[in-house]
């Protein structure tokens, strides 16, 4: 399951339920996250280019 929480409201912005298979760097790169977001992901996912992108666009992450 793939999460997106709008701290604003606290609720669930978006919800993504995949089989097993679907690896979440899928999921994550398909949202619109707008500038000032916080993306929180586990130490299993590592993707520098896709970080930097990220960074650009004033979406902090953490690791």
């Amino acid at each position: 399951m793939h999460t997106l929480l709008d701290h604003d409201g606290h609720i669930p912005a978006f919800v993504a339920v995949t089989d097993a298979r679907t690896h979440e760097s899928r999921a994550a790169k398909a949202l619109e996250l707008p500038k000032g977001s916080i993306v929180v992901f586990d130490k299993g996912f590592i993707s520098y280019p896709w970080f930097r992108t990220l960074g650009a666009k004033g979406i902090f992450f953490v690791t």
